[in-house]
C-alpha cells in the first residue's frame, strides 16, 4: 500500500513565507520558516529544519537536504545550497554557500557543545568577515 504524505510545516516569519517549487519533495516532518526558497526537484528529508528568520535560505534545483539537517542564516546574508548540491545527514549550515554540485557533511562525530560549534564553524563561508559579529549585528 502506498502512503501519500501531504502535510508539511511551513511558517511565516515577519511576513515572509517559504516558497517551494511544485516538483520539490519536502518530508512532512521537515519545518520551513520564513525567507526560504526551494527550487525544482529538491529533496528535503525528515526532520530537516530550514529557518529563514535572519537571512534568506536558497536551495537550488536538484539539491538534496538529508535527514536532520539544519539551515540557518545570518543578517543580510544568503545561505545557499547550489544546484545539485548534497547536504548529508545531520549537517548544520549557518550563513554559508555550498556551490553547484557541492557536498556539505557532518565531519564531527562528537555531538557535544564543542562538536556543535566545530560543525558550524567549518561550514561558514570564507567571505563572511568579522563584521558579521559586530555589535550592529548582535541583535540578529
Amino acid at each position: 500500500m502506498e502512503r501519500t504524505l501531504t502535510t508539511v510545516s511551513y511558517y511565516a516569519f515577519e511576513g515572509l513565507i517559504p516558497v517551494v517549487h511544485p516538483t520539490a519533495f519536502v518530508h512532512p516532518s521537515a519545518v520551513l520558516i520564513g525567507d526560504v526558497i526551494v527550487g525544482a526537484g529538491v529533496y528535503i528529508g525528515p526532520l530537516a529544519s530550514l529557518r529563514g528568520d535572519y537571512g534568506r535560505l536558497i536551495v537550488q534545483a536538484g539539491a538534496n537536504i538529508q535527514d536532520g539537517c539544519i539551515m540557518h542564516g545570518y543578517c543580510d546574508t544568503d545561505t545557499i545550497v547550489g544546484e545539485n548540491g548534497h547536504i548529508g545527514h545531520g549537517a548544520i549550515l549557518h550563513g554559508c554557500v555550498i556551490g553547484r554540485d557541492g557536498i556539505g557533511r557532518d565531519e564531527q562525530r562528537d555531538y557535544g557543545w564543542r562538536g556543535h560549534w566545530r560543525r558550524e564553524h567549518c561550514c561558514r563561508h570564507e567571505l563572511l568577515s568579522k563584521q558579521a559579529f559586530t555589535a550592529r549585528n548582535a541583535s540578529c
